[in-house]
């Protein structure tokens, strides 16, 4: 299955890739290097943003893993990786102004001395000027349609705005995500295989600020899906990268060693995907820390205390959702499902609703002008329900009746014997 389109951050100007050569292996850890590891950042801040429900586009764009991809990630991250402050937008979540307003606003609260993560899963596109490409992120109420790109995030504002606006130390976004844009084509000074296993090199870095990407894939690409453990083949191959670091790992060896592993798992199916990996500015080198790395703490685990036998807790209940697809035949329906508003539909923009649960809903549809439309729809376990919505127009209110005239009154004629008796004559 393919996720769409590649992934390639459009950033115009000279974006550094860092070229071609293999990862250099990782030897043993130095005392000098683990008296390092804690002092990389004073904080560090990871965004995740996954997005598969889309409200603009039809039933066959959405999307079935970037949510999952995201929170692979995440929980990864939560679990075994230093990370101070993690922050995540999945699917209604990740409006245009919301996932602004976090990249924007709450990581301009960051220190000089910060590192911050930025994981994006989920559509994109792009668009052909007589000056280049430009290229977007599809945020949960964005869209694909030519001339409606302003409800999409650019990606100029990624490399304008917020690379230069968050005060951080290094930034590393990765973007799983199926649009295309710019190759990163041009080589940085001093760009070459990763010496993560020197010391000055770690000293270097933790002192010089960067930007730096990792796309899913090159121009024209499409990006594979069905990778490992039912994640994107870039995302399965990101995630087995972070887990087999000894210690730490850096955005540059990540960088080295994913797009080659994609590449050929791609190459095995008959397929080409190159992921993309360069900086914006800067020299130093983004960062992944373990929880137990340069912790000068034994690993020997204490003795258990004794406890009485204690009865298993029963299984967790199994969390079932039912989808549904809402199609309407007026621009600018409200959809209610059970008397709670959900958004409006429009014709070939249906409104998508997703994790609602199961059984029966019943769906209210109303517009100016025409009359309200009530149905019931029946959900499944992980099955889109398709409901179409046929809105009737309010016919127009008839003419008052018009006001009879009064009519003279009639005088009834008088019979053949009937005689007006009036005054006797005067004799």
């Amino acid at each position: 299955m393919h996720r769409k389109m590649a992934v390639i951050l459009a950033f115009s100007g000279i974006l550094a890739c860092c070229g071609s050569l293999s990862a250099t292996e990782r030897g043993l850890r130095s005392k000098g290097k683990e008296q390092l590891l804690g002092s990389f950042y004073e904080k560090t801040w990871a965004v995740f943003i996954g997005i598969d429900d889309y409200a603009n586009l039809s039933y066959d764009r959405q999307l079935q893993q970037a949510v999952r991809d995201a929170q692979g990630v995440e929980k990864l991250l939560r679990e075994h990786f230093r990370v101070d402050e993690i922050i995540t937008l999945y699917n209604q979540q990740a409006t245009k102004r919301d996932i602004e307003r976090v990249l924007l606003g709450t990581l301009s609260k960051a220190g000089k001395d910060d590192g911050v993560f930025v994981f994006f899963a989920g559509h994109g596109n792009t668009i052909s000027t007589i000056d280049g490409d430009l290229g977007y992120l599809v945020p949960h109420d964005g869209s694909l349609e030519e001339g409606k790109h302003y409800q999409n995030i650019s990606m100029t504002t990624l490399k304008n705005d917020v690379a230069k606006a968050v005060p951080a130390k290094h930034i590393f976004f990765v973007m799983d995500a199926c649009y295309s844009g710019l190759l990163l084509a041009q080589r940085g000074p001093g760009d070459s295989a990763p010496k993560a296993d020197r010391l000055d090199y770690l000293q270097e870095i933790t002192r010089e600020r960067v930007r730096q990407v990792l796309s899913a894939g090159g121009k024209g690409q499409t990006v594979l899906d069905d990778g490992r453990e039912g994640h994107s083949v870039f995302t399965g191959r990101f995630l087995q990268t972070l887990e087999e670091a000894d210690g730490y790992i850096t955005a540059k060896e990540i960088g080295f060693t994913v797009p080659e592993k994609v590449f050929i798992d791609a190459q095995d199916r008959g397929h080409k995907q190159q992921p993309q990996f360069g900086r914006l500015a800067g020299q130093g080198d983004f960062v992944f820390v373990r929880k137990d790395a340069g912790s000068g703490r034994s690993n020997t685990a204490l003795p258990p205390k004794s406890i009485a036998p204690v009865a298993p807790p029963p299984p967790p209940p199994a969390i079932v959702y039912g989808h549904l697809q809402v199609n309407v035949n007026v621009a600018g329906s409200k959809v209610y499902v059970d008397n709670s508003y959900r958004g409006q539909a429009s014709p070939g923009n249906p409104l998508n609703l997703k994790d609602l649960g199961t059984g029966t809903v019943a769906v209210k549809v109303e517009a100016d002008g025409y009359q309200t439309a009530v149905h019931q729809a029946t959900l499944s376990i992980n099955q889109w329900t398709q409901l179409v919505v046929e809105l009737t127009a309010v016919p127009p209110p008839s003419p008052p009746p018009q006001k009879q005239q009064p009519q003279p009154e009639k005088k009834p004629k008088k019979k053949a014997d009937e005689r007006d008796y009036g005054q006797p004559p005067a004799f």
